[in-house]
């Protein structure tokens, strides 16, 4: 190479060539079908929701491809390559060339999307989401270098920017309904913006210059002070009563207590502060506590990634010697996963329903939230609607915890394709979803006739694919202890009929779509796949 520069370009071209061919493929992709459609307003209709949902996933691989970062195992240490540290370059080139090119990508995905995507659709994009996927970029990139010893500060600190920025990007929405002028708006997150983007690179630079010189590892004074502080509060004293509760004492230490961790940090950190500038707002108290409530779902999606591996925090996926000669059997160790998983699912949701009922009582203006429910009122009496909210409080965090542990049987493979695979296509799944419903809601609102001619259809498709899940679940059980078969299918069906039971709450107007509804209650709850994680758990023991 003629200059360090390109040696470095090389480099993050060669880590990111398989997700830089996922980006491209995906736009060209839409940009074909935008351009070549005859029916222009067909395709808006039907897609619109699709290519949104694309061009985030297209970010987050954008993202993906300038994770420049590398592991050191057993020296907790996941930040800015270290062998780069004693290279004849400049820490400034070090920090610069990966920031400046990764800031150039994100622009030039978006610009993709606005100028090849929805232009031609007649779609106008603002050009505000932009600026604030640049300075996140810069900001990601800060955060992953700088606490690259520090672990559950790197998370926190990442749901925290992600937030701030969240907020930051709606700005367009709070100029339509702020007393304020929208210039004064616009230029108070443009300053915002430019001052979070010079604060990250600046970090960035002075913390891989500190760790050029034997910084940053995360075992400084402070680390030492809790650690003995740590060591000083009481501990368990009694041995375990089985291997059971040993290994759930375990797991929970090793990754149980993440999302809760995160979900605090965010509830008391930001949104408490955030609600109570604007309490006397009614507006606000919608969006605040639509945030808090869709918060659970949000670190579960992101956190679950991580907790379907053995190890949390080890980019391996091969089970650890210390699990792999443990005289327990795989069926234990994937019970245990799935207490820690709801174990944590109702910690987060005890802190977020905690949150919630203070915030709501003490200083939120819930005018807005009186009106929904008046709204409501004449349609469902006091009781169903009491009871609709009782089953909704009780089966959101079942939701959570399908995304926590439906991907076990992935996750404890071993296999890295496998789980990657996975993650696409979970990622492909969310799409057709989105889709669907949208096509589904368009039809059902503007072709009502058809919506019922075809119901007995998709009647039959749900019934097959319940049946399909029913045999499948049977074969991969087949192998299990009874009880734990028998003690799992209980709840399942437990869960499955308080689903059930909210669509009949819920009362559709239509015989046919409350049928549906019932009909894909049996979907929800993970049973075939909870079956195969021990079997393949065990291949992972063996390898």
């Amino acid at each position: 190479m003629k200059s360090p520069a390109l040696a470095l370009i090389w480099e993050i071209r060669r880590r990111g060539a398989r997700l830089a061919w996922g980006v491209l493929g995906i736009i060209t992709a839409c940009a074909m079908l935008s351009h070549l459609a005859s029916n222009k307003t067909y395709v808006l209709a039907r897609f619109e929701a699709v290519d949104w949902l694309l061009m985030v996933a297209s970010m987050f691989l954008t993202f993906g491809i300038f994770h420049f970062v590398e592991a050191a195992p057993g020296r907790n240490w996941h930040g800015f390559p270290q062998r780069l540290f004693a290279m004849p370059v400049s820490t400034v080139t070090l920090v610069a060339c990966p920031m400046i090119l990764s800031l150039a990508a994100v622009e030039v995905v978006y610009g993709a999307w606005a100028k090849l995507v929805f232009a031609p659709l007649g779609r106008t994009v603002s050009i505000w989401p932009a600026a604030v996927l640049g300075v996140g970029i810069l900001c990601y990139q800060s955060i992953i270098w700088s606490l690259a010893g520090y672990r559950i500060t790197r998370v926190l600190a990442l749901a925290l920017m992600g937030l701030v920025l969240a907020n930051v990007a709606a700005l367009p929405l709070l100029a339509e309904i702020s007393v304020w002028p929208k210039q004064t708006v616009f230029r108070a997150g443009s300053i915002s913006l430019a001052l979070l983007a010079i604060t990250a690179v600046a970090t960035a630079w002075l913390a891989v210059e500190r760790q050029r010189h034997g910084g940053g590892r995360g075992q400084g004074r402070i680390w030492g002070l809790l650690a003995r502080a740590a060591d000083a509060l009481p501990r368990r004293r009694r041995p375990f009563a089985t291997a059971a509760s040993a290994q759930f004492w375990h797991d929970w230490r090793r990754g149980g207590t993440i999302m809760p961790s995160c979900a605090a940090a965010v509830l008391f950190l930001i949104c408490a502060p955030l609600s109570w500038l604007m309490r006397a707002d009614p507006q606000a108290t919608l969006w605040t506590a639509g945030w808090v409530l869709a918060l659970p779902f949000l670190l579960s999606a992101t956190v679950g990634i991580g907790f379907i591996k053995p190890e949390f925090w080890s980019a391996e996926m091969g089970i650890t010697p210390f699990l792999a000669i443990r005289p327990i059997s795989s069926g234990t160790l994937v019970m245990s996963k799935m207490k820690v998983a709801a174990a944590s699912v109702a910690a987060t949701w005890i802190l977020t329903l905690g949150f919630l009922a203070a915030y709501l009582s003490l200083w939120a203006n819930p005018k807005e939230l009186r009106v929904g429910w008046t709204f409501l009122s004449q349609y469902y009496s006091p009781f169903d609607l009491m009871a609709m909210m009782t089953l909704a409080i009780a089966l959101a965090p079942i939701l959570q915890w399908r995304m926590m542990a439906a991907g076990l049987w992935v996750g404890l493979s071993g296999n890295g394709r496998l789980f990657v695979g996975a993650i696409i296509m979970r990622m492909a799944g969310l799409v057709f979803l989105v889709w669907g419903a949208a096509w589904f809601g368009n039809l059902f609102w503007t072709h009502l006739d058809q919506v019922i001619h075809h119901a007995g259809a998709l009647a039959l498709c749900l019934l097959f694919l319940a049946a399909l899940k029913f045999a499948l679940a049977a074969w991969s059980w087949r192998s299990l202890a009874v009880r734990r078969a028998r003690n799992y299918l209980g709840l399942w069906w437990l869960a499955t009929l308080g689903f059930a039971g909210f669509v009949f709450l819920l009362n559709p107007s239509y015989p046919p779509v409350k049928t549906l509804l019932a009909l894909l209650a049996f979907l929800i709850v993970p049973l075939a796949r909870i079956g195969l994680a021990p079997a393949f758990l065990d291949k992972n023991r063996h390898r």
